[in-house]
């Protein structure tokens, strides 16, 4: 569990470069739909970790923390390349 963790808020933290760079662009509808999207996916993901099993705690909160990461960097990239 604790490894899993460390890795879910290593990826939290990194997708707060993203959305930092977002906010500086004033996309805050694609802040929210992201920000949305991590607590859709963290309750999810959640939810099915703890279905499946005490061996599983924590995979949850990681997917979601992936999740969310990646979205953020794919829209700041597809955002930087449609700068003038």
């Amino acid at each position: 569990i604790f490894r899993f963790g460390v890795l879910g808020s290593f990826f939290l933290a990194l997708a707060l470069f993203p959305l930092m760079v977002l906010t500086y662009m004033d996309l805050r509808r694609v802040v929210l739909s992201i920000q949305g999207l991590c607590l859709a996916t963290n309750t999810g993901f959640t939810y099915w970790s703890v279905e499946i099993g005490f061996r599983y705690f924590g995979y949850g909160y990681f997917l979601a923390a992936l999740t969310t990461f990646i979205v953020a960097s794919l829209a700041v990239i597809y955002y930087l390349n449609r700068l003038p």
